[in-house]
């Protein structure tokens, strides 16, 4: 993926809307994202949604998709929700937890935005979910649940 100019809106940010912009332009910027076709939009403080599509490429020998891809997207909406609430430091990812009960397939993938809480921690948590958009049936009845 090669990064594309800003845009207008970009150019003309201020606050935290630009604080959300250099955030996106970060995400995109990261090396890593070239092996995964995938797109980030902050909306909002504690508000990021990731799209990504699994390939079979990143399937492991079971044929469904490689726990590295559940893992990176899950800690990425989560790392760029709680970088959104504050702009003097850096959020970095210390512990995270999957619980799988099901895997995913091929198709077109959203990692959400976290849920709306009351606590500033709850949310640098970021409890998020993944939804695949072939399905609706759960993955992970826990915090970082996802659907395929």
């Amino acid at each position: 993926m090669s990064e594309a100019p800003p845009d207008v809106e970009q150019l003309t940010a201020t606050g935290a809307e630009a604080h959300y912009r250099r955030l996106e332009a970060l995400y995109r910027s990261a090396p890593v994202n070239r092996q995964f076709e995938s797109e980030i939009e902050i909306a909002g403080p504690g508000q990021a949604r990731i799209r990504f599509k699994v390939e079979e490429s990143s399937y492991h020998a079971a044929g469904a998709a490689h726990g590295t891809l559940y893992f990176k997207m899950l800690d990425d909406v989560a790392f760029y929700a709680a970088n959104s609430l504050i702009s003097d430091r850096f959020l970095l990812t210390t512990a995270f937890n999957l619980h799988f009960t099901r895997p995913m397939r091929a198709g077109a993938c959203n990692v959400p935005k976290p849920e709306s809480t009351r606590s500033w921690r709850a949310r640098a948590r970021a409890r998020s979910c993944a939804t695949a958009c072939a399905s609706s049936s759960p993955v992970s009845p826990t915090s970082a649940r996802a659907r395929c």
